[in-house]
């Protein structure tokens, strides 16, 4: 799918409620969140991504986790 690179302002619905984070690399098939702490794979959560004055929560899973960045 394309990718729009971002950032995008937004947010991930985990254990401990909903937290901002920064979204990149948004496309059809998934995103980037960029965040400190981060859900073990296999974990489903709502992100939620703000563009263009509008709110999308979408139901996600985790499927990839990078120590470092997020």
């Amino acid at each position: 799918f394309p990718r729009m690179p971002g950032p995008f302002d937004g947010g991930w619905d985990g254990a401990s409620g909903m937290r901002d984070c920064r979204i990149t690399d948004l496309n059809l098939g998934g995103c980037f969140i960029d965040v400190c702490s981060s859900s073990p794979i296999g974990t489903r959560l709502t992100t939620e991504v703000r563009l263009a004055g509008q709110t999308f929560r979408l139901p996600s899973e985790v499927v990839f986790v990078d120590r470092v960045q997020g």
